[in-house]
């Protein structure tokens, strides 16, 4: 069963799930004790900006894997679906990032003066932190300031200066696009159903109302649970090999190839 022909909602809707939670779940887990192995001492303060930016990346992605590893042994899988968008999209930037290493590293780290700039905005539209208000910049001041950092990531819109919404310009169907197949058709399946999940979007509250009785809900769960614990493999498996190209650390040992050794259960 392909992640295409499931698109996590359990499809094909039988009483018996087609994965062994259990197993799969043991799957996660092995990946990350072995990751964790792998980690242990290497990710230390870099000079330069891309193994910086690379490590820190990947320490977060790993963080949400393993978050994800707590709340999928109960089938949690509607907050699961949620982050696994939000390890995809680490993953989509790490990897995008990697391309050009040097100049894409600045830009991600550049950007967050647009964020703060949102931020700092934002406080003072809506009178927040009234006590405080002081003590922060004019965005005036600010804008002049942080200029240079800024610079990129602005562009005129119907005559108004508005800042751009990703590091890259970019947004991430069009970064996906560019790192190719695989990635254009996670884009296709798991953003958009992460989002779902994320937004609380009618498909993902009203679910339950689709599947007619207890067995088949049950299964179903089982089956959208295992499925966001094999994609998760799959993406932090990936992350890995960007560490491992940039010598950031050795390739863990007793990991494979990662969700794809867990076999769905023949049906009985």
């Amino acid at each position: 069963m392909s992640l295409d022909e499931t698109l996590f909602v359990g499809r094909p809707y039988g009483r018996e799930p087609s994965f062994r939670l259990p197993e799969v779940m043991e799957r996660h887990e092995a990946v990350r004790d072995a990751v964790a192995v792998a980690l242990h001492g290497p990710l230390e303060a870099e000079a330069e900006l891309w193994p910086l930016v690379a490590s820190l990346s990947f320490v977060y992605a790993f963080n949400v894997y393993k978050a994800l590893g707590l709340i999928l042994v109960d089938r949690y899988y509607e907050a699961g679906s949620n982050l696994l968008r939000q390890l995809w999209e680490t993953s989509l930037n790490l990897h995008w990032i990697e391309q050009d290493p040097d100049a894409r590293s600045q830009d991600f780290c550049n950007f967050t003066t647009v964020e703060y700039r949102k931020q700092l905005s934002r406080r003072r539209s809506y009178h927040l932190d009234p006590e405080n208000r002081l003590a922060a910049p004019s965005m005036k001041d600010f804008d002049q300031m942080t200029r240079r950092f800024q610079e990129k990531f602005f562009a005129n819109m119907a005559g108004r200066r508005r800042p751009q919404k990703s590091f890259s310009v970019l947004n991430a169907e069009q970064r996906a696009g560019q790192l190719g197949d695989a990635w254009k058709r996670e884009y296709g399946l798991l953003y958009d159903l992460g989002s779902n999940h994320a937004h609380g979007g009618p498909g993902a509250v009203l679910r339950p109302l689709f599947l007619s009785d207890s067995e088949r809900r049950e299964a179903a769960e089982i089956d959208a649970t295992s499925l966001v614990a094999l994609q998760s493999i799959e993406i932090l498996l990936r992350d890995v090999r960007v560490l491992v190209r940039a010598e950031l650390m050795d390739e863990p040992t007793d990991v494979g190839s990662g969700g794809g050794e867990v076999d769905p259960k023949e049906s009985e």
